[in-house]
């Protein structure tokens, strides 16, 4: 309130020493707004190990329309990152524990330590979208709701140009949903916003640093890594993000997706979902079986908008489900409406479903045209180690699916798929 009311003025430092409980929402107001003057804000704490708590049926943090703040969880903002920790222990439906709202533009969220239900969460609105504000080398867990659909990242409506960048996104405890709701790591629904560079992220594990397994048990619930809805113009890119490390589990047969395109022209460059060798890396069992065009999904796009889908690896993923039902897995997977799309210098390998699914079809498929109509260059692929252990008559591993004649297949390697069905395998 000191700042928000022209008590400090011009570029401010505000240092943490000691640990902190918040009992309401710290709203941080714009430059101008009302008595607010300041040039900058930077936030930073002094020593290790600290801490800003609250259990707020709201934001822990709201930056209301606040521009040029810094949150840095390195000591003096030099030193060890990780130094401070924001979290909102609250279960209910309105809790976050950073909020930008109202124009909120060029601020950075680094090296901080977050957790809390729907970790960090903007929405700005029609004519003053929060805008550059990247979120950068941050460690975000246990941030899914049990009981409620919830993100890690949730980047709504009217946001524009933002770095999403070398972030850890884990959960340290098994998480036992008690709802059938949907959850994202990071969601970017930004409608005809553009410009958004999801980069280098670590998806997956229970701890920092990449160790250990991320494990959901309970309920029926739809996951993605990353799920990008956005606008047709330049700079959406998700790049180099490494999701692995599940052992994920629903009642019936919600989708699990490691990258998901719902809208816009976005391109997908040089992520690794699974594992580039071994097996079960990503391990998936369901509860009933899947629909077609349904099921576990490394990379889908259901845009009607251009798309390169590039240099990725989705390895070592295992489906599981009872002996009756089907457990379908796709490498990467085109659906909902047509597009042009360039697919190409990928690498597919070690997909198994390991269900018997004797009363259901089961399918794994390297890379999948699933729709009639648009177009495609396959091109470049390596596809190999598919393997369908059904026995039921209608069971396919397919190399590469086309559903269209419109798309170019060229030039790549298909080997090694396997099925125990009566039904032939075929490369293409």
């Amino acid at each position: 309130s000191a700042i928000n009311n022209g008590a400090y003025t011009g570029a401010i430092s505000v240092r943490i020493h000691d640990n902190t409980t918040e009992p309401s929402t710290a709203i941080l107001i714009g430059s101008g707004t009302g008595s607010a003057d300041y040039t900058s804000v930077e936030v930073f704490p002094a020593a290790g190990g600290l801490s800003v708590t609250g259990n707020l049926n709201a934001p822990l943090i709201r930056l209301n329309g606040a521009d040029n703040v810094t949150f840095d969880g390195r000591v003096d903002a030099t030193g060890a990152p990780y130094s401070l920790t924001l979290n909102n222990a609250n279960t209910g439906n309105l809790a976050s524990t950073i909020e930008f709202t109202a124009g909120a533009a060029n601020n950075l969220i680094q090296f901080c330590n977050i957790t809390g239900f729907n970790a960090i969460y903007s929405q700005g609105s029609a004519g003053n979208p929060n805008t550059d504000n990247p979120i950068i080398e941050n460690r975000i867990y246990d941030f899914l709701n049990p009981g409620l659909a919830s993100n890690g990242i949730h980047l709504a409506a009217f946001n524009e140009d933002w770095t999403i960048q070398g972030n850890e996104l884990y959960q340290t405890t098994p998480l036992v949903a008690s709802a059938n709701v949907e959850y994202a790591a990071i969601r970017v629904d930004a409608g005809t916003g553009s410009g958004f560079l999801v980069e280098n992220n670590t998806i997956g594990h229970n701890a920092a640093g990449g160790s250990g397994t991320w494990i959901k048990t309970g309920s029926n619930n739809v996951f993605y890594g990353v799920y990008i809805a956005a606008g047709t113009g330049t700079g959406n890119m998700i790049d180099g993000n490494t999701i692995s490390s599940f052992e994920w589990t629903n009642s019936a047969n919600a989708n699990w997706t490691g990258i998901h395109v719902a809208q816009g022209a976005v391109n997908i460059t040089g992520n690794i979902i699974g594992a580039v060798s071994g097996a079960g890396n990503i391990q998936v069992i369901l509860g009933s079986t899947t629909a077609a065009s349904n099921g576990i999904f490394g990379i889908s796009h259901a845009s009607g908008y251009a798309s390169t889908i590039s240099g990725n690896v989705i390895g070592a993923v295992a489906a599981g489900n009872s002996a009756a039902n089907a457990s379908n897995i796709y490498g990467i997977a085109k659906l909902g409406v047509p597009a042009p799309l360039n697919i190409e210098n990928n690498q597919v390998s070690g997909l198994q479903a390991s269900s018997a699914s004797t009363g259901n079809n089961q399918v794994v498929y390297g890379i999948a045209y699933e729709i009639a109509g648009g177009n495609a260059v396959i091109s470049g692929n390596t596809i190999q180690g598919l393997s369908n252990l059904t026995t039921g008559a209608g069971g396919q591993v397919h190399g590469i699916h086309s559903f269209t004649q419109g798309n170019q297949i060229i030039n790549n390697a298909v080997s090694g798929l396997s099925t125990t069905s009566p039904n032939i395998s075929s490369n293409i």
